[in-house]
């Protein structure tokens, strides 16, 4: 089964303000490859929700995938058929 995707408010503004970064501060390759390695992410994570572990940092019921060594997606588990993407978050904030 594959799981919906949706993306809260702030979960979008932190990807558009983490994909205007990346373009202003690093090159068209950079940013191609993060918006690659996102969409690799949200495919298993659409597929195998399960397959990533509850956040200990957050609230019980996130979970949370590292997907760069900068950037980690917080998603929760809505229902047997829906996936809520609550942030993407810098995890050097998580130190």
């Amino acid at each position: 089964m594959v799981y919906e995707i949706h993306w809260t408010d702030n979960a979008l503004n932190d990807l558009e303000n983490l994909l205007e970064f990346i373009q202003n501060n690093w090159s068209d390759k950079e940013l191609d490859s993060f918006k690659s390695v996102l969409r690799d992410y949200l495919g298993v994570l659409s597929v195998f929700p399960l397959a990533f572990p509850k956040s200990t940092e957050l609230e019980v019921e996130l979970r949370r995938v590292v997907i760069t060594s900068q950037t980690s997606i917080i998603y929760r588990i809505v229902n047997p058929k829906s996936i809520h993407i609550i942030r993407l978050l810098d995890n050097r904030s998580l130190i």
